[in-house]
């Protein structure tokens, strides 16, 4: 996303916004977020470095704990499983 010398909050707000939408999709994992900014006011450039850590802080905190969610719910499922006796048993024999 380029910005120049715009609000911080609106951009990152919009960009937590399209952030989410993606998240709830399921598509998140198919991007990657780049912020680049020809700021030069130092006020500005400040202000944005900190609101991307922040943000690149709270996506990593959400994908841990997404992931640490579908982990448990598929090894609830597993252990619940009928099958689930030597479910993991696979041949490597070519």
């Amino acid at each position: 996303m380029p910005i120049c010398e715009e609000p911080v909050e609106r951009v990152f707000a919009g960009l937590k916004a399209i952030y989410q939408s993606l998240e709830r999709t399921g598509a998140l994992p198919h991007f990657d977020f780049f912020i680049l900014s020809d700021s030069i006011n130092p006020d500005t450039y400040v202000r944005e470095e900190a609101a991307g850590r922040a943000g690149a802080a709270r996506s990593a905190a959400s994908a841990a704990s997404s992931t640490a969610a579908a982990a448990s719910a598929c090894a609830a499922r597993a252990a619940t499983s009928p099958t689930s006796a030597g479910a993991g048993a696979r041949s490597t024999a070519t």
